[in-house]
């Protein structure tokens, strides 16, 4: 997955105008945080050491589907608390 992340960055950086248009943006702005989603959380212990070392030897955010229903949920559930 690394190395995947790694050619979409150097991609954009690369990228002029008419390419930045055709992705559908209206300008270019320098990429400050990565935040990449990916399937779901699995129980595998191989599959969470995996997980972690990316998380801990990359500097960007991976999350799992799991992880953003988590944050919504507790979203939500502080909203509720509000109201």
């Amino acid at each position: 997955m690394t190395p995947q992340i790694i050619k979409y960055k150097e991609y954009y950086n690369q990228a002029d105008f008419e390419t930045i248009k055709n992705l559908g943006l209206s300008e270019k702005k320098n990429i400050s945080e990565c935040i990449i989603v990916i399937g779901r959380r699995k129980k595998d212990e191989v599959w969470k050491k995996h997980f972690q070392n990316l998380i801990e030897n990359i500097k960007i955010k991976i999350y799992t589907y799991d992880d953003l229903i988590d944050k919504m949920d507790n979203t939500i559930k502080n909203l509720d608390k509000l109201i």
